[in-house]
C-alpha cells in the first residue's frame, strides 16, 4: 500500500523492458499505455510513436475496439484470453501473432496486460508440412494409380485367355490351372525351359482370389549365394555387415498374394529344407532374428 501509482509503473516497466517476450499494457479506453522494447522492435515503433497515442485496434487489422470490447467481456470468467490475429508494422506490413491477455486490475486502476507472440515462422512451418502433405498424398494416389495400371497390364498380358494351344495334353494342365487357382495349394510346374512354366504361375495368380495384389517372382538362380537367405527371408538389423537396418523377405512382401518361384532347384540343399517349413507351415524366421513371422 505504500507504494504509489507512479512507482508501480516504474517497477512494471523496468521488470518488462527487460523481457525478451513482446508486452502491452492497455488502459480502459483500450489504448497502449506501455509497451516494451521487444514490442516496438516487432512493430519498428519508437516508443513516442506508440506510447498513449495508439488504441490497440490501429495494429491490430483484425479486430475493432468494438470486437475487443467484446473479447474482454470474457474476463468476467476467467483471467486470461486468448486470441490469433494480425499486426500491423509501421511500414503497413502485416504478420501473425498470438496474443494472450490478463486482466491487470488492481488499487492503482484497470489495466490489461498482452503478451504478443509473432508467429510467422510457424505459420511457414505449418504452410510447409500442409505441402508436404499434400504432396505426399498425391504421390501416394499417383503410385496406387499406376499399381492398378500396371495389375491390369499384367491381368490383360497374362490371362489364361492369352495362352493358345491345339494339345489335348496341354488343355488337360490348362484344366489344372483353372481348378487349383481357387485354392491356397502350392502348385509344383514342371517343364523344360522355355515351356511356358512362369505364363502358367501367372495364369493361376490372375485366376485366384489374390488377382488384385502383386504377384512377386523370384529367380532362384540368378540369387547371390550370399544373400539367398537375406532376399527371400528378410534380415534384421545387424544381422550381418553391411545390414543396417531391418529388411522384409520375398516371402513377407508376398503376404496375401502369390510367389513364384522360378529355377527352384538352383537353391542349396539348406535352403530347401527351410523352404519347406514355409510351404507346410507358413512361417519364416528372419536373419538374425529372433521370433516367427
Amino acid at each position: 500500500n505504500e507504494i504509489d501509482g507512479s512507482r508501480f509503473k516504474k517497477i512494471s516497466e523496468h521488470i518488462f523492458s527487460l523481457s525478451k517476450n513482446a508486452f502491452i499494457f492497455l488502459d480502459s479506453e483500450l489504448n497502449i499505455v506501455y509497451s516494451n522494447p521487444t514490442l516496438r522492435t516487432m512493430l519498428e515503433y519508437n516508443q513516442e510513436d506508440l506510447l498513449e497515442r495508439f488504441s490497440i485496434a490501429e495494429i491490430d487489422i483484425e479486430n475493432s475496439e468494438n470486437d475487443w470490447r467484446k473479447h474482454l467481456e470474457k474476463f468476467e470468467d476467467k483471467n486470461v484470453i486468448k486470441l490469433v490475429t494480425s499486426f500491423k508494422r509501421s511500414n503497413n506490413t502485416v504478420f501473425p501473432v498470438e496474443l494472450t491477455a490478463f486482466d491487470y486490475s488492481d488499487q492503482y486502476g484497470e489495466l490489461i496486460l498482452i503478451e504478443a507472440k509473432d508467429i510467422s515462422s510457424q505459420r511457414i512451418s505449418d504452410s510447409q508440412l500442409n505441402s508436404s502433405l499434400a504432396y505426399n498424398e498425391q504421390l501416394a494416389r499417383k503410385l496406387e494409380e499406376e499399381k492398378y495400371y500396371l495389375l491390369s497390364e499384367t491381368n490383360r498380358k497374362y490371362s489364361i485367355k492369352n495362352i493358345v494351344s491345339k494339345s489335348d495334353n496341354y488343355e488337360k494342365i490348362l484344366k489344372q490351372v483353372q481348378q487349383v487357382a481357387p485354392t491356397d495349394s502350392t502348385v509344383l510346374i514342371l517343364g523344360e525351359t522355355g515351356t511356358g512354366k512362369e505364363l502358367l504361375a501367372r495364369a493361376i495368380h490372375q485366376l485366384s482370389n489374390r488377382k488384385d495384389q502383386t504377384m512377386i517372382t523370384i529367380n532362384c538362380g540368378s540369387l547371390p549365394k550370399d544373400l539367398i537367405e537375406s532376399e527371400l527371408f528378410g534380415h534384421e538389423k545387424g544381422a550381418f555387415t553391411g545390414a543396417g537396418s531391418q529388411k522384409k523377405g520375398r516371402f513377407e512382401l508376398a503376404h496375401n498374394s502369390t510367389i513364384f518361384l522360378d529355377e527352384i532347384g538352383d537353391l542349396p540343399l539348406h535352403l530347401q529344407t527351410r523352404l519347406l517349413r514355409v510351404l507346410q507351415e507358413g512361417e519364416i524366421d528372419r536373419v538374425g532374428g529372433g521370433k516367427v513371422v
